[in-house]
């Protein structure tokens, strides 16, 4: 199988600096569950994207942060990797508070 992007676009983490008086060093701030700076739980504070191109960025993610994954291409994964990809955005589901598109 071959495939060819038609469109691409940079991944940014938008945060607000309100809270955040410095930029977040990790994309843990939406993945994981923790206290921001202010002193507050993200829970409920995430925004995520809402289409099936997600996987490769909680893939992306898992590729650093469980490198025992062995995840080499986030848009090639096998089914151990897609698990883990998957589980982890059910984790993130618990926190966030709306989903665009």
């Amino acid at each position: 199988h071959y495939g060819v992007p038609y469109q691409w676009g940079p991944n940014i983490l938008m945060y607000n600096t309100d809270v955040f008086k410095e930029a977040p060093k990790s994309w843990n701030v939406v993945f994981e569950e923790m206290k921001l700076p202010d002193g507050k739980s993200n829970k409920g504070r995430v925004q995520a994207y809402d289409g099936p191109i997600h996987i490769a960025d909680a893939a992306n993610y898992l590729k650093f942060h469980k490198p025992e994954l062995g995840i080499k291409d986030p848009y090639e994964l096998n089914e151990d990797q897609y698990k883990a990809a998957l589980d982890l955005l059910r984790t993130q589901r618990t926190l966030v508070g709306r989903y665009w598109h």
